[in-house]
C-alpha cells in the first residue's frame, strides 16, 4: 500500500512541475485539487494521502506564483 502512495505521489509531482508555463501548472493544480476533494468525499484515504503529499513535496513549494493563482 506505501508503495502505491508513493507511486501516486511522484506522479502528481511529475505532471505538476514538468508543466512549461504557468497557466498550465494552474490548470494541473486544479485538477489535482479536484480529484482530492473526490477521494475525500468517496474516502478513499489511501489515495487522498498520496495527492496531498504531493503538495507538500519542496518541488511543488517552489510554484509560488501558481499556487498563489489557484486562490
Amino acid at each position: 500500500m506505501v508503495h502505491s502512495v508513493n507511486l501516486l505521489n511522484r506522479f502528481v509531482c511529475h505532471e505538476v512541475v514538468r508543466c512549461v508555463d504557468r497557466a498550465h501548472a494552474v490548470t494541473m493544480l486544479c485538477y489535482f485539487v479536484d480529484l482530492a476533494d473526490s477521494l475525500r468525499a468517496t474516502q478513499n484515504f489511501d489515495s487522498l494521502m498520496g495527492v496531498a503529499s504531493a503538495f507538500e513535496h519542496v518541488s511543488m513549494f517552489r510554484l509560488v506564483e501558481s499556487w498563489k493563482e489557484l486562490i
